[in-house]
């Protein structure tokens, strides 16, 4: 009876897991709410005309998303401190190069999506035709390289510029990765978008869910960039890899 009630046996510490998931979740969605919000109506609309609002709106995704990566591999993965704190502590601690480096990550998914709108609308009569789909796979691109920019930023102390660069290299040499990493994104995103009535529930554990899937691919990636004196001092504090 004792062990049932045991704040440490793995029902209690899976359904901890859980919340804390619920939490961080949370704390990146109330952060990127406006920017989704946007992106949303411009895919139900399909008018991305009104991409041009994300630019004044999406200050906060970077660095919100630098800081989910960083709370999920400390917390959720090596139960280390709590997830609100955390949370707050990598976006502080990452605002900077997030913010820099998110503007032109962002910058550049947002022309590949408008270039879109523009060939589709003009070449092929709002359809989506060969030099359309260039650009698609542009902004795929964009999003892969921004999953691996956001990670690098969160894991390492790099100015923005040197985290654009590492973070693009690291994913071009790691290509098969940084596609399945791509894959369950869009996966998850689709989804999410298509089982609309569970879309707005979904936003508070599905970011921290796939984070924490994705972090199981980007965290042996890193450690091959990584001297054998960082592997060894990490190993040593957390013991999990």
């Amino acid at each position: 009876m004792d062990q049932i009630f045991n704040a440490d046996n793995r029902f209690f510490r899976g359904l901890s897991k859980i919340i804390d998931c619920v939490v961080i979740s949370f704390c990146w969605f109330i952060c990127c709410v406006p920017s989704i919000t946007i992106v949303f109506m411009c895919v139900s609309a399909a008018n991305y005309l009104l991409m041009p609002l994300l630019i004044p709106l999406m200050v906060l995704v970077g660095p919100a998303s630098s800081a989910l990566y960083y709370v999920t591999v400390k917390n959720i993965r090596r139960s280390q401190g709590y997830c609100f704190r955390e949370f707050w502590n990598g976006f502080r601690n990452s605002f900077k190069p997030a913010f820099l480096a998110g503007m032109v990550s962002m910058g550049f998914f947002l022309l590949m999506l408008f270039d879109t709108y523009v060939v589709s609308a003009y070449l092929y009569d709002a359809k989506i035709g060969p030099v359309s789909w260039i650009f698609v796979v542009m902004a795929l691109f964009c999003v892969m390289w921004s999953i691996n920019l956001f990670a690098y930023i969160a894991r390492f102390d790099d100015k923005a510029r040197v985290a654009i660069k590492n973070s693009l290299i690291i994913g071009i040499a790691n290509l098969p990765k940084s596609f399945v990493q791509l894959v369950i994104t869009v996966a998850v995103i689709v989804g999410c978008y298509l089982i609309w009535p569970l879309t707005f529930a979904a936003m508070f554990i599905v970011p921290a869910i796939l984070t924490l899937i994705i972090s199981m691919v980007m965290e042996k990636t890193f450690r091959k960039y990584m001297s054998e004196e960082d592997i060894a001092s990490e190993d040593e504090k957390t013991r999990v890899y």
